[in-house]
């Protein structure tokens, strides 16, 4: 049975990801978290939670990981706390580094390339870091990639997810405001909208399990 851990095991992905895990795999999980009572949904005994320190303890050299899946990323918070979530990674990644994990996937976001691109972009488009998030996200591709440097990993650069229960997205208010029986307006425009239903994104990561990580890439779009 494969052991897996999931930081950031409380949010949006990391709880779909679980979810996933616990139904359609025989991975034994290890889920990080701040919040303990965010994911007191899940009752099941392949599933283990732990607070966000963790990985600093005797406990945690002991368990040989196959696979560590970083979701953790502090978002929509004060440049204080990115600070702080940024510190916590790079010492997380040490601790991978010292530890028995044997692969890691990096979830990263496509914001590292530049918003007003006309074609979509690929793993080799230039990056252009145009805010806060972008500037975050790739720190932590390059925290990992001189940290880990006897690991393989990868770095998922994720378009916007959507699905149930995040209402952060425009399409879930729009869809809220019709199910109340809210006016709507929308105004023609060339701005374009880029998805990705985070039950697809979840196949996706948990399918890289299955292939030998000395063969992943680098980066994945």
């Amino acid at each position: 049975m494969k052991k897996v851990l999931i930081t950031g095991a409380s949010g949006f992905l990391g709880k779909n990801l679980i979810r996933y895990f616990m139904s359609q795999t025989e991975c034994e999980v290890w889920a990080l978290t701040s919040n303990e009572g965010k994911l007191s949904e899940f009752q099941n005994e392949k599933l283990h939670i732990y607070q966000r320190e963790f990985p600093f303890s005797k406990e945690f050299k002991e368990i040989e990981f196959d696979c560590a899946i970083n979701c953790a990323y502090p978002r929509n918070t004060s440049g204080k706390q990115i600070a702080d979530g940024l510190r916590y990674i790079a010492k997380l990644f040490k601790a991978f580094d010292l530890g028995n994990v044997k692969s890691i996937i990096n979830i990263s976001s496509q914001s590292v390339y530049d918003e007003q691109r006309e074609n979509p972009a690929s793993e080799n488009a230039d990056l252009s870091l145009n805010s806060c998030y972008a500037v975050g996200k790739y720190a932590v591709e390059l925290i990992l990639e001189n940290t880990c440097t006897n690991i393989p990993y990868t770095n998922i650069r994720m378009a916007s997810l959507i699905g149930v229960d995040f209402p952060q997205r425009i399409v879930n208010r729009l869809i809220l405001k019709i199910l109340n029986g809210e006016e709507i307006i929308i105004n023609q425009s060339s701005q374009t909208f880029g998805f990705l239903d985070v039950k697809d994104a979840v196949v996706g990561i948990v399918s890289l399990l299955d292939i030998n990580p000395n063969n992943w890439n680098c980066v994945i779009i």
